[in-house]
């Protein structure tokens, strides 16, 4: 799961680092109406997404190679028995999205020796799984299995990593790396620091440079001296990024061109992403992917029965045991306090009565 975190990240990048040329700023004052606009906009684009019943799949291609290495960094990865070439690598995750229905599969590649495993992540109305096979030819073998309205909480993050593939992939344009645009604008460390046209290519876009490097979250998802580019007339479509990650200290510079699918504007059609380490900034580590979003995926295929394996039928408790220990230990004691109660009663009553009848028996 760690490298699709990874190809996610990456993936979901894309750029080329612009110095200027096609870039134009028009003023570089902070126009605070704008970024009001830019929030209100990004809001409704998110509401916009989650009721949208568009269906669609996306086939992404991503290689990987060095565009740039450093004499040190390639020295270091030798002295790791590897070579420069060993980073280059085409790899292919397929996404669909119908509804809330969400899916993505594609190949771990497996270390020297081993085979790839080819894996399936979904989910439908009813439940989430996820599988996978070490040959073409071989039968899935189920990963886990878990219905939607009874999982764990380690089941939770795990499905909703995997729907956030599966949507990310497809909708780079409105995600920053693998957070959801209006996610990382409401965080608490989420700060503005300036929001401005510009010119990009002829189109008037906006850029806004900010960071989010403080609060409680992981370090991993901490960056400064960040900005992004948007262009209001598709959607609020992402087209550029940038940002240093905290944890690593190494630049992630995106860029992502954009169209439009099945009535949905600003969806991305490519993607270039571009590592770069802060200590070596010489050496760069680049991902180029096509992103085809086309047709539809058949509601069968968010199914175990589609690979040939059986449906589910799960047993749930609609109160569990020890909630019927409780009651019965509840009722047991009502009534026995009932039977307490009820003798109290009696031998208070009785000697009245004894010695009214002896009172009379005597008088008799």
């Amino acid at each position: 799961m760690a490298h699709v975190k990874l190809l996610l990240q990456l993936v979901v990048a894309g750029s080329s680092i612009i110095l200027g040329g096609t870039l134009t700023v028009f003023g570089q004052e902070n126009d605070p109406a704008l970024g009001r606009r830019f929030l209100n906009a990004i809001e409704e684009k998110a509401k916009e997404l989650e009721k949208a019943t568009f269906t669609f799949q996306s086939n992404c291609v991503t290689e990987k190679a060095w565009e740039s290495i450093s004499a040190a960094r390639e020295s270091e990865i030798k002295s790791l028995r590897r070579n420069k070439e060993d980073f280059h690598r085409i790899e292919k995750v397929h996404t669909s999205v119908r509804g809330k229905f969400t899916m993505h599969k594609g190949t771990k590649i497996g270390k020297k020796g081993r085979h790839d495993i080819e894996y399936i992540a979904a989910q439908n109305d009813s439940y989430a799984f996820h599988i996978g096979r070490s040959r073409s030819d071989a039968p899935y073998v189920i990963d886990y299995l878990e219905p939607i309205d009874a999982m764990t909480e380690e089941s939770k993050k795990n499905v909703q990593f995997n729907a956030a593939i599966a949507r990310a992939i497809p909708m780079a344009t409105w995600y920053f790396l693998t957070e959801p645009l209006n996610e990382l604008v409401h965080r608490p460390d989420f700060v503005i620091h300036k929001v401005f046209n510009v010119d990009r290519e002829g189109t008037s876009c906006v850029r806004v440079e900010f960071d989010c490097s403080s609060g409680e979250n992981d370090p991993a998802h901490k960056f400064s001296d960040a900005y992004m580019i948007l262009d209001p007339a598709n959607g609020w479509a992402m087209t550029e990024y940038e940002a240093t990650q905290v944890s690593t200290n190494n630049k992630h510079h995106t860029t992502i061109k954009i169209g439009t699918i099945g009535g949905v504007i600003g969806l991305p059609s490519s993607v270039e992403h571009r590592l770069i380490p802060k200590n070596d900034p010489t050496s760069v580590l680049c991902f180029k992917s096509l992103i085809d979003l086309s047709g539809d995926e058949a509601k069968e295929a968010f199914y175990l029965h589609h690979y040939g394996l059986p449906e589910p039928r799960f047993t749930h408790r609609v109160v569990g045991v020890w909630v019927w220990c409780l009651m019965i230990a509840g009722v047991l004691i009502a009534f026995a306090m009932f039977l307490r109660k009820r003798r109290r009663g009696d031998r208070t009553f009785r000697p009245t009565h004894n010695v009214g009848h002896g009172m009379t028996a005597a008088t008799r």
